[in-house]
């Protein structure tokens, strides 16, 4: 693990199980590469104070470089992704500060089977 100046040592790194809500699209960026972008989605099962079964859907958008796309991606898929998190900055057109926060994949594999809901 690197340190940082401050001598502190820190990690960016997630690891995300869930379902691809539709075909990857493959894009070339303004400086020549190409990435993969997609979204998962993953739910959160709990039960809620009077014991009630409930689920909660997050929507995640991911890039990856165009060679991962093609073993396991597919539409409504089960995936599972190793990677780090991503924040771009920048100013709006009317000056106002504008950022978005992506998951970078740098490895996919098909998920394994899901467990028993709550």
């Amino acid at each position: 693990m690197r340190n940082n100046p401050a001598g502190r040592s820190h990690r960016n790194s997630v690891i995300l199980s869930g379902y691809l809500l539709r075909d990857p699209v493959t894009e070339a960026m303004p400086d020549g590469r190409m990435v993969c972008r997609f979204t998962v989605a993953s739910y959160r099962y709990y039960r809620d104070g009077v014991g009630k079964c409930c689920a909660h859907v997050n929507r995640f958008d991911v890039e990856s470089p165009p060679l991962l796309r093609d073993a396991f991606l597919v539409a409504f898929g089960s995936v599972q992704i190793s990677g780090y998190i991503q924040q771009e900055q920048w100013h709006g057109t009317g000056g106002e500060s504008c950022s978005r926060v992506y998951i970078v994949a740098e490895h996919i594999e098909p998920a394994p089977a899901p467990f028993d809901r709550v």
